[in-house]
């Protein structure tokens, strides 16, 4: 397990669930790239990284669960279920621990 890649994704889950886009930009490298599954790039760079973030920061009920995180080496997995708490969505969904 490598300690130092996955404090660095608890880092950004931290900094991320305190809205702290500084925190949560410095555990982004500069050549930083954002995807949509499987192959859909969404921002490329540290300003567009950002710029998606400080948007989704700013909804009131944003919260984004750890579900379950698997480390091999330095490849850190996280999933989680991120949504508005508010939402119709949300408060149906079932959350399994898996």
């Amino acid at each position: 397990m490598s300690i130092a890649a996955e404090a660095v994704v608890q880092e950004q889950l931290d900094a991320c669930t305190a809205r702290d886009i500084e925190r949560f930009m410095r555990c982004r490298a500069a050549d930083c790239r954002y995807y949509a599954f499987p192959d859909t790039l969404l921002a490329e760079g540290r300003k567009q990284v950002r710029a998606r973030h400080v948007e989704r920061f700013r909804e009131p009920d944003l919260r984004g669960p750890l579900l379950q995180r698997i480390v091999l080496g330095a490849m850190v997995v996280d999933r989680e279920r991120v949504g508005a708490a508010k939402s119709r969505w949300w408060r149906s969904t079932k959350w399994p621990m898996a």
